[in-house]
């Protein structure tokens, strides 16, 4: 019988009320979830999990100091491969969705957006571990 292993997600965010909402939900969804309020945070929390390293980051673009695409670039160059979702603002340019898609993106989300396709995409990009069970606590919000 395996050990239940339960995904550590990071969570970058620089809305206050967002970023708790977004963790609420992840964390009722059998998610660990660490929050950062911006990019710097985001690197940080990688870097202070390196030898146990994140599953997931979910990150807002649009963040003081480093944006999340910044950090996301950041991380790659110091060989982080974790996958990751990008959030961002409807209405961005189109200039810095391409960007993201090109850096790996395995989803963009423009806000305001669904928080069950959210999940429903935090599952799919964690459907590679083995010994997860998917609580069914929070489920999908419409």
């Amino acid at each position: 019988m395996s050990e239940e292993r339960v995904p550590v997600l990071i969570v970058a965010e620089d809305d206050r009320d967002m970023r708790r909402l977004l963790v609420c939900v992840l964390e009722r969804s059998g998610y660990s979830v660490l929050a950062c309020p911006d990019g710097a945070s985001l690197l940080a929390a990688l870097r202070q999990l390196h030898d146990s390293p994140a599953d997931l980051l979910i990150s807002d673009v649009s963040m003081p100091g480093l944006t999340g695409l910044q950090a996301i670039e950041q991380a790659q160059s110091e060989g982080y491969t974790l996958p990751f979702i990008i959030m961002t603002t409807m209405g961005q340019d189109d200039a810095v969705l391409e960007k993201a898609r090109l850096q790996g993106a395995m989803q963009v989300f423009e806000k305001p957006f669904e928080l069950g396709a959210l999940l429903e995409s935090t599952r799919n990009c964690l459907g590679h571990l083995e010994g997860f069970t998917q609580s069914s606590a929070c489920g999908e919000t419409k």
